[in-house]
């Protein structure tokens, strides 16, 4: 809101001032058609340490869509008005003027798609986020605010047959993989009623899908990926998941999933190699979770690296991860990179 603020003040003056100057100036001047949202801008502007780490801050910048929209509709409409005048001034006026108007278009459009779309994927090898190379780099995403809804489908048809039989893989009192999940968040100051686990056997479709909307973490289970995509497709989730806007995570089967198309090595559940279809948060990579340089494992990756002609990124057993912030690869721990 910043920039369009000086965008403004640069058509109307054709003279440069900083952001916040302009801002103040656009208020005093009665431009902004939501002016409590060009305040708050403002004063985030002034202190920005202040406020990095304030849920309200995060939450309201959230509903800004709408007002960035319009007061981007507004610079639009100064340039337009301001052509005529340059028409009778300089012809070199007149093509700065006439080139900046795809850049204004373009950085209005951009504006709008960054505030609405944040993805964070987080790639792991088990849920033990909270040991200390982990955590380093992880308390940079996950916050004290956020809650946490965890997608727990991915178990394997002949161990879980039953609401009991998922009780004691993720249900509260006795599930063997319930602490260790809930437990991860206890450094980032994630209180355990903030995390919600999907239950294929009491959830419905709609309570499903609300756990998913409301949550600012989505957290993928290990165990089987193409039974986990099969269960969400059952749910109907698919659709309610891609629109997720904030933090995707998982580990192992929970990892992969996040790819748009990913590859499993034969091992004790599947007896061949295999391309599968993911959720398709990411795309431009393939991923070997485990990785124990194995035989098998090398050449599933020769074999990927062949056939689609893109990285593999393979993730040492318990040992490595991967972030992608936005598109950007980050590797951490021991993770080995494939051409």
């Amino acid at each position: 809101m910043l920039d369009i603020a000086r965008g403004i003040y640069t058509l109307r003056t054709r003279k440069i001032i900083a952001k916040t100057e302009a801002a103040k100036w656009a208020l005093n001047n009665h431009l902004c058609c939501d002016p409590d949202a060009l305040k708050i801008a403002l004063k985030v502007r002034r202190n920005p340490l202040e406020y990095k780490n304030d849920k309200k801050t995060f939450d309201y910048a959230e509903t800004l869509a709408e007002p960035i929209q319009r007061f981007a509709d507004t610079l639009e409409k100064e340039l337009f008005q301001a052509i005529p005048f340059v028409l009778m001034r300089k012809r070199r006026e007149l093509s700065v003027m006439v080139l900046m108007i795809p850049l204004i278009l373009w950085k209005k459009r951009f504006l709008i798609e960054r505030l609405n779309k944040t993805m964070i994927n987080i790639l792991l090898e088990g849920f033990d986020i909270d040991t200390p190379w982990l955590y380093d780099e992880l308390k940079n995403y996950i916050k004290p605010y956020h809650s946490v809804a965890v997608v727990a489908f991915s178990f394997r048809d002949n161990c879980v047959k039953s609401l009991s039989d998922w009780d004691a893989l993720y249900g509260k009192d006795k599930g063997k993989y319930y602490s260790g999940i809930v437990g991860g968040f206890k450094p980032y100051d994630i209180p355990e009623e903030k995390i919600s686990f999907i239950n294929y056997f009491t959830d419905t479709k709609e309570t499903a899908a609300q756990k998913i909307k409301t949550a600012d973490i989505i957290y993928f289970t290990g165990g089987l990926p193409d039974r986990m995509m099969e269960r969400i497709k059952e749910f109907d989730l698919y659709d309610v998941l891609m629109q997720h806007n904030g933090i995707i995570m998982g580990y192992s089967a929970g990892a992969v999933i996040q790819l748009a198309e990913y590859h499993l090595s034969p091992d004790d559940d599947y007896s061949e190699f295999r391309y599968y279809e993911g959720l398709p948060y990411l795309s431009g990579f393939y991923m070997e979770v485990h990785y124990e340089e194995t035989e098998v494992q090398d050449a599933s990756i020769r074999r990927v690296v062949a056939e689609r002609g893109k990285t593999v990124y393979a993730t040492a057993f318990k040992a490595g991860a991967i972030i992608a912030d936005n598109g950007n690869i980050r590797l951490l721990g021991d993770v080995r990179v494939f051409h």
